[in-house]
């Protein structure tokens, strides 16, 4: 079975709990809440195995699979930069989850070699990693400083809101 959890730490603990209560053998699990210790002792102790995707928990080490995030957005923002590129956005989900601060931190590395301010070229818009935040926080973005160069999400959902920000504000 899938189940989703909108990001929403309650449909998490609730739908781990049915599959405590179903004696699953294990869980693939993309936490929302990796900071909630008390939901990884429940976990832990359930006797259900469980890898960890894309998001590590905090403070603990448990068998993890992801992408390296950090090189991924350095290489990337070191291209664009290299390019002339001075005006990004980078739209991130919430910097609780480690792909997102390693996000930032491949980001931060490049402008870091480039010897440029993030200050200065960069502003880094948090959403809740959907269409619809990410939408809410590019369009005031938009609308106050215009069109930025260039774009770089850290997931398809926020780029799908971010490009609906920008349909809607080429026609204000």
């Amino acid at each position: 079975s899938l189940y989703t959890t909108s990001e929403i730490p309650a449909h998490e603990t609730q739908i781990v709990k049915t599959i405590f209560q179903q004696n699953w053998d294990g869980i693939i699990l993309s936490t929302c809440q990796p900071e909630n210790r008390l939901f990884f002792d429940e976990l832990e102790n359930s006797g259900v195995a469980f890898v960890l995707i894309e998001r590590e928990m905090t403070g603990r080490k448990y068998t993890f699979v992801g992408f390296n995030n950090s090189s991924s957005l350095y290489f990337e923002t070191l291209q664009l930069l290299k390019s002339g590129y001075r005006r990004l956005v980078l739209l991130t989900g919430p910097m609780e989850y480690s792909n997102e601060r390693e996000a930032m931190q491949g980001v931060s590395n490049a402008f870091g070699e480039m010897k440029l301010s993030l200050d200065e070229c960069l502003s880094c818009l948090e959403t809740n990693r959907d269409r619809e935040s990410a939408f809410k926080a590019l369009v005031p973005y938009l609308q106050k400083n215009g069109c930025p160069e260039c774009i770089v999400s850290t997931s398809t959902t926020i780029l799908e809101g971010a490009l609906q920000a920008l349909q809607i504000t080429k026609n204000l």
